[in-house]
């Protein structure tokens, strides 16, 4: 808890606004305490994906967002993080298919956001979002996982390697 309200503390000072890092993204979601928000069109960074599977091992609610065949792509984490609500009983972790008009983003708590590709590849495009930035995510967001039904683990399985699960 102190790593994060430290985080939480460099990120909300000036000095930080303009600057982030992939790892700074995975830290706020390994430390989320209600829900993680994550839009990504490719996931090739284990962190993130590692930080996704954590953040719903410990009970937060995670919603994933991405498009239809984004988990077909080669050496995409995606469907790693989405088997983790395969377990039983199941976490909660939910996985949309959806395109956004809108880079990659990850919001934690409705509070904290993190936008750019660098989420996706963990290279240096990562940037803070500013708080009047995170409500019109969360909302399309939100719209976008009423609207598409959650995907089980093994849809995601059978179409990625042809297997049952």
């Amino acid at each position: 808890m102190r790593r994060f309200l430290l985080l939480a503390a460099v990120l909300a000072s000036p000095a930080a606004a303009q600057t982030a890092t992939p790892a700074d993204a995975v830290q706020a979601v390994a430390h989320a305490g209600r829900q993680v928000i994550a839009y990504l069109p490719d996931l090739q960074t284990a962190p993130l994906a590692q930080a996704l599977k954590k953040a719903a091992s410990s009970q937060v609610r995670v919603y994933l967002i991405a498009p239809r065949n984004a988990h077909m792509i080669s050496g995409s984490f995606l469907p790693s993080v989405a088997l983790a609500n395969a377990e039983k009983p199941p976490l909660p972790l939910s996985y949309h298919f959806r395109t956004l008009n809108a880079p990659a983003f990850v919001i934690v708590d409705n509070r904290l956001g993190f936008l750019g590709s660098g989420l996706t590849t963990g290279g240096s495009d990562v940037r803070p979002m500013t708080a009047s930035e995170i409500a019109p995510y969360v909302k399309s967001s939100t719209d976008a996982i009423k609207t598409s039904p959650a995907q089980p683990a093994r849809v995601l399985i059978k179409e990625r390697y042809g297997l049952k699960y």
